[in-house]
C-alpha cells in the first residue's frame, strides 16, 4: 500500500487552506459521479464540458491546468461555478474510452475564432476524492485530474 499523501498548500483570500490527496489503496474509492447517456453527472446534475476543456492543452502549446474541484470546497467548485469557461466559447466533450475504473480518455472541444471554427484536444482523465482542510473541517471534494 502507497502512503503518500500529496499536500498543496492553497492562499485564497488571506486564508489558508491544505488540499490533501486521500492515501492511495490500491482500491479505488467509491465515487459520487455516473456516466449517463455520454454525459458525466455528480447526484443528476450534469458536469459541464468546461469543467474538461479547462484541462485541454491551448492552442499555443500552453498545458497548466492539472486538476479541477468539481465539487464544493469551502467556495464553489466546477459544477457550481458562476463561469466555468469563458462564456463566448462554446464546448463539448466525447467519451472516448474507460481506459480502468476511474479513468477516462475524452475527445474535448471548443470554438475558436478564424477559419479553424473549432479545435479538439483528446486527454486522459481520472475522477478522484481530496481531503480539503480548512480551520474549521476536512471537506471530501470529488476531483477531476488530467493524466496525460
Amino acid at each position: 500500500m502507497n502512503k503518500s499523501i500529496l499536500a498543496v498548500l492553497l492562499l485564497i483570500s488571506g486564508c489558508q487552506s491544505v488540499v490533501t490527496a486521500l492515501p492511495d489503496t490500491n482500491v479505488a474509492p467509491a465515487l459520487n459521479y455516473q456516466l449517463k447517456d455520454e454525459q458525466f453527472y455528480i447526484e443528476n446534475t450534469i458536469i459541464p464540458s468546461g469543467c474538461f476543456a479547462q484541462l485541454s492543452t491551448e492552442l499555443n502549446g500552453d498545458d497548466v491546468q492539472a486538476a479541477i474541484f468539481l465539487t464544493q470546497t469551502a467556495w464553489r467548485g466546477c459544477i457550481d461555478a458562476n463561469i466555468t469557461f469563458d462564456d463566448n466559447i462554446q464546448t463539448h466533450y466525447r467519451v472516448i474510452d474507460n481506459s480502468g475504473v476511474n479513468l477516462y480518455t475524452l475527445k474535448v472541444c471548443q470554438s475558436v475564432d478564424g477559419s479553424m471554427h473549432h479545435y479538439c484536444d483528446t486527454i486522459k482523465i481520472e475522477f478522484t476524492q481530496w481531503l480539503y482542510q480548512t480551520d474549521e473541517q476536512d471537506i471530501p471534494v470529488l476531483v477531476v485530474k488530467k493524466r496525460g
